[in-house]
């Protein structure tokens, strides 16, 4: 079994959160404030950082922060989250960030968005989605592993009845 702590978590341009820092030091902590303050906001970014998912595991959340109208508060705004992270006394940073490209096509004006995109960094060093998720699931866990043990209604909520089974018959197994 592995041994892993958080160290700390930087959060940028993520949601409601401009700009945070978090240092654990690999040691436990509790996260409390009053509604609205950014409790869920932080662990929808750890999420996001990992498996590009909120903490329910939807992919297709808005993470971009809006103003008082709904509307994206800065379209040139990088959102990034990076985690530094100790496994078993090696320690790691990870980064994904996520930003829209615009362009100005020759003889117009005006710019237009072309989409979004993300980047993926180990230590530092880009990656490829692909190689950033497999990683990650090498380095932690894999995603359902981490949503069981991270969320405490996942699995009476996010698993349907046939999976419940099979997840408490490999607990039990006694091979």
């Amino acid at each position: 079994m592995k041994n892993i702590t958080l160290i700390s978590l930087d959060i940028s341009n993520f949601k409601g959160i401009n700009s945070l820092r978090l240092d654990f030091n690999g040691k436990s902590c509790n996260i409390y404030g009053a509604n609205g303050s950014g409790k869920s906001t932080v662990e929808d970014a750890w999420h996001w950082l990992l498996f590009g998912k909120n903490k329910r595991g939807a992919a297709d959340f808005s993470i971009k922060p809006l103003d008082q109208n709904g509307d994206v508060r800065d379209h040139g705004a990088y959102t990034s989250v990076t985690a530094v992270i100790n496994i078993d006394g090696e320690t790691t940073e990870l980064r994904r960030t996520y930003f829209e490209k615009w362009s100005q096509k020759r003889g117009n004006e005006n710019k237009t968005f072309d989409g979004n995109a993300s980047e993926f960094y180990i230590d530092g060093v880009p990656q490829k989605k692909n190689e950033f998720d497999a990683a990650v699931k090498s380095l932690i866990v894999p995603e359902d592993v981490f949503m069981l043990i991270t969320r405490l209604t996942a699995f009476s909520e996010s698993l349907n009845w046939q999976k419940r089974r099979q997840v408490l018959f490999d607990l039990l197994d006694t091979r």
